[in-house]
């Protein structure tokens, strides 16, 4: 009988299961965890939700609850915004 493959010897690891976005029923409260199974037990990497965006208050899906705080509209526009005081001097 073979010995077992630990988990130093693997040189292909298991996917990071992404919970799929839910339709916004307007509790921002759900958190869904998302898994990262190559760990014994399996480590939560990120959680994802619906949050509101911190500039506009409007409701959004985020991929990332504790780091994606601004919506896409919001980020998009002041991308576009940025550097416009130095074009006026």
């Amino acid at each position: 009988m073979a010995a077992p493959i630990t988990a130093s010897d693997r040189q292909i690891g298991r996917e990071i299961a992404e919970p799929a976005p839910w339709p916004f029923d307007g509790d921002l409260a759900r958190r869904a965890n998302v898994m990262d199974p190559n760990f014994d037990p399996p480590r939560l990497v990120r959680r994802v939700g619906w949050i509101r965006c911190l500039r506009c208050a409007d409701p959004h899906f985020s991929p990332d609850v504790a780091g994606v705080r601004i919506c896409l509209n919001c980020k998009n526009s002041d991308e576009e915004n940025r550097g416009r005081g130095a074009r006026l001097l």
